[in-house]
């Protein structure tokens, strides 16, 4: 079935589950996506991903300069993908406290259940990367 990230042709509470590998570099409002996430799942539902997200400048300051050089060809040659979005930051609050929130402030999600960050060197530029659960 196609549809949008930011629009998902489904109702609400339809999903146990939603899993989302390498998707919000390419989506254009990922706030909107990731509400349409919890929108679709029911409560006590998990939504899994691993998604890769702009090195920190700390710890990666290289991969950070050219992520950041990189980024409008990257977006041009891969089909939107931007190397230079915290969907770390989305995925998990500005505080890192868990659960994501929309546009509102409004928790999202009840709890992450698991979370690791991954650098993953044989997928440079895209080399860091964070994965995990969340459920609502």
């Amino acid at each position: 079935m196609e549809g949008r990230a930011e629009s998902l042709p489904f109702p609400d509470a339809s999903f146990d589950a939603v899993v989302s590998t390498l998707v919000f570099c390419s989506v254009q409002d990922q706030a909107r996506a990731l509400t349409e996430v919890a929108r679709v799942l029911r409560p006590g539902g998990k939504f899994l991903f691993v998604e890769h997200i702009w090195a920190g400048e700390k710890e990666h300051p290289v991969l950070h300069r050219v992520q950041g050089i990189m980024d409008p060809l990257q977006a041009f040659l891969v089909n939107g993908c931007h190397l230079v979005r915290h969907t770390d930051d989305l995925l998990l609050g500005e505080t890192k406290g868990g659960g994501g929130r929309d546009r509102e402030g409004v928790k999202l999600f009840d709890r992450v259940e698991r979370l690791n960050y991954l650098e993953m060197d044989t997928q440079w530029p895209v080399s860091v990367q964070v994965a995990g659960v969340l459920v609502k």
